[in-house]
């Protein structure tokens, strides 16, 4: 357990650009290892992840639309 401090804790993707996921080899699923808005921490995210023995396959999406929104 964590504690905030009496926040709320701050989760999910805020709206975020980029979204970094990999393929889980022990649930069988692709999964989300988390979010940005800068390319190169989503390369550093997506490196890393890779490293990680029951994960591969690991991908960036860039989530953002013709007219700048994020999906």
């Amino acid at each position: 357990m964590t504690h905030s401090g009496g926040k709320p804790h701050q989760v999910g993707d805020r709206g975020q650009r980029y979204e970094v996921t990999v393929y889980d080899h022990v649930s069988k699923e692709r999964v989300v290892v988390g979010w940005c808005n800068e390319l190169d921490r989503a390369r550093g995210m997506r490196d890393g992840a890779n490293m990680r023995p029951s994960w591969g396959d690991a991908k960036i999406e860039d989530r953002e639309t013709e007219d700048g929104d994020v999906r």
